[in-house]
């Protein structure tokens, strides 16, 4: 069975609301590496949430 989810991102700076503006340079400034900046925006900005977690 195939799933789609479909997310909701904003596509370019202008879209940037200034909560999502507060969000990525509160990140930036306190150090964190871009991959987990990127992954932080994605989950906040689209509303969604990990429930499980795979260790591998």
């Amino acid at each position: 069975m195939q799933q789609t989810i479909n997310l909701i991102f904003p596509k370019s700076w202008n879209e940037l609301t200034d909560k999502h503006l507060l969000l990525l340079f509160t990140l930036l400034a306190d150090g964190y590496p871009a991959t987990d900046i990127k992954v932080k925006c994605l989950l906040k900005w689209t509303g969604t949430k990990v429930i499980g977690c795979i260790e591998g």
